[in-house]
């Protein structure tokens, strides 16, 4: 599964818009932005904020991602 979709997911599952994870995680809102559409692989720096804020560990987002490759 693309990071894209991952994010979509976790965004749609824990009822939290792009301007909450912003604001959980200090990454930049063009830059969400720009993973949500897939324009940018997140680096490891983002995983670790992305799963801070999702309250996951970074392997356990790398799973989601990998999963039905």
């Amino acid at each position: 599964m693309d990071f894209e979709i991952v994010l979509q997911n976790l965004l749609r599952e824990y009822h939290m818009n792009v301007t909450e994870l912003t604001r959980q995680s200090t990454l930049h809102p063009s830059y969400v932005y720009k993973l949500l559409k897939g324009e940018h692989s997140p680096s490891l720096h983002t995983l670790e904020l992305i799963a801070d804020v999702f309250g996951l560990s970074v392997s356990t987002l790398i799973q989601l991602t990998e999963q039905d490759h």
